[in-house]
């Protein structure tokens, strides 16, 4: 794992937002705001929380938050476990010649300052 902690709201998978303990309840609304009104995400329609101290009050305007969750939610941006900003990047890349027979695989993480974190070669 790299980076500082706190977790990207914007692309958390469900497997990480419920590392953080948060609902089933409030992970499904925080998913089907991502996925905007088509209901897939990464489609033109999709939603995006635009800073962390939007989340709160954006998620409850567009999905209705119980008095727990604007609690629960409150305390994950205050204690900086939530953001909307990623500072670490994954990637995976498979090169083939066909001709020869041969492929490789990399996988790697940069940080936004273009540093490389990790470079495994397969």
């Amino acid at each position: 794992l790299f980076g500082d902690g706190d977790v990207n709201i914007n692309t958390a998978d469900t497997f990480v937002l419920r590392s953080l303990e948060l609902s089933q309840e409030l992970i499904e609304k925080i998913i089907r705001f991502r996925e905007g009104p088509d209901g897939q995400e990464a489609t033109e329609d999709d939603n995006v929380f635009g800073s962390s101290e939007a989340i709160v009050p954006t998620l409850n305007s567009a999905e209705g938050l119980s008095q727990g969750e604007v609690d629960q939610l409150s305390l994950m941006v205050n204690t900086g476990l939530l953001d909307v900003r990623s500072e670490h990047f994954m990637g995976q890349v498979l090169g083939e010649l066909k001709d020869h027979n041969v492929s490789t695989q990399v996988i790697f993480v940069v940080h936004r300052d273009k540093t490389i974190e990790y470079w495994q070669e397969f």
